[in-house]
């Protein structure tokens, strides 16, 4: 409504008013978003996550390094670190923490959750 107002108040043009639109950027974040929204919601997360756990889940290490050799491979295809980070390693790590019993806010978020997500962060 405020884009709106400003251009029929001929405060903005139409050019600038709808500049930011076509900025690649944020359309890649919010993309990133509506992703892990639906990661979250159909349970892909907790499936891959479980994959994970299956494949480098004899300790701790292991699945920290697969979460940074999976954000190394993503990483050509997903430039944005946001977008990346925010849209689908942080819904797997979650998910991760969940399958291990980690969770927060009930006390045990410090076993795995808080080093996992710390090595998420760093990488």
């Amino acid at each position: 409504m405020g884009l709106s107002a400003s251009v029929v108040s001929k405060t903005l043009t139409y050019a600038a008013a709808f500049s930011a639109f076509g900025d690649q950027i944020p359309w890649l974040v919010a993309l990133a978003l509506f992703f892990a929204r639906g990661f979250i919601k159909t349970g892909l997360g907790t499936r891959k996550a479980c994959h994970i756990v299956a494949l480098a889940g004899s300790s701790s290490f292991g699945l920290g390094y697969s979460l940074v050799f999976s954000e190394a491979l993503l990483s050509p295809a997903i430039p944005s670190v946001s977008a990346r980070a925010g849209g689908i390693i942080l819904p797997l790590v979650k998910s991760l923490c969940a399958a291990c019993g980690s969770n927060v806010g009930d006390g045990t978020e410090h076993r795995l959750g808080s080093w996992l997500t710390f090595t998420c962060f760093q990488t």
